[in-house]
């Protein structure tokens, strides 16, 4: 074999396998069960996902890559929270607290794997971490930089929105397609919630034939 063919073979086996891993996490698309997001059970245990190793037996190993992703600031801009995503095959599990007018990092907060979004609550007083391979939020506190709670969601969970009042977030979910509604309150001085069921499905939200369409669109594009 050509030598100069060589990384397109191993980028083409590493985009096959990776494929294959999102397919096989996400579910059959036939399986109705996959189209509407079962109710988290109340008791609900703390996950994380492992990482997959790299396809790729020649890539060159990066342990110190924290891969900074999404920032938010404080209201006076003053603080910022970033999240350190890290890579798939090695997955952060930080975000990266900075003192934006001194220019430096005062901290970092453990929060869930592969931490993707980051939002300041409309109080001020939390900051919200979607992470991508944990089944929860972390809810970081402002004041003291200390997760103060964890609120169930599903895997891959990646955007985050909240309502102005701030009693509802909405997170995009990469694996199921769908965005979740989370209802927020204070309790305790913390920041808590629970998943809105919203009891219907994709099929009865668009129609049997968009939703067969949709589908097919996606298995085709998975091969």
């Amino acid at each position: 074999m050509n030598r100069d063919r060589l990384p397109v073979v191993f980028a083409i086996l590493a985009l096959c396998t990776g494929i294959a891993v999102s397919v096989a996490r996400t579910g059959r698309a036939d399986d109705p069960g996959s189209t509407l997001f079962q109710p988290i059970p109340d008791s609900w245990t703390r996950r994380s996902l492992r990482p997959v190793p790299n396809p790729d037996q020649y890539a060159n190993p990066q342990p110190h890559r924290c891969r900074p992703y999404r920032v938010a600031a404080s209201a006076d801009g003053r603080r910022a929270w970033i999240t350190l995503s890290g890579k798939e095959i090695r997955p952060g599990s930080e975000v990266a607290v900075l003192d934006v007018p001194a220019r430096r990092e005062t901290c970092r907060v453990t929060v869930g794997r592969y931490p993707f979004a980051v939002r300041m609550h409309p109080s001020g007083r939390w900051v919200a971490v979607t992470n991508r391979y944990s089944n929860f939020l972390s809810v970081i506190d402002a004041a003291t930089n200390e997760v103060t709670s964890e609120i169930p969601v599903p895997f891959y969970c990646e955007e985050l929105e909240f309502s102005p009042d701030g009693r509802l977030a909405c997170l995009a979910s990469f694996r199921e397609n769908q965005v979740f509604v989370v209802d927020l309150r204070e309790e305790n001085g913390r920041l808590t919630g629970r998943m809105r069921e919203l009891g219907f499905d994709r099929t009865a939200f668009r129609g049997d034939e968009i939703a067969g369409i949709a589908t097919e669109s996606v298995c085709r594009s998975c091969g």
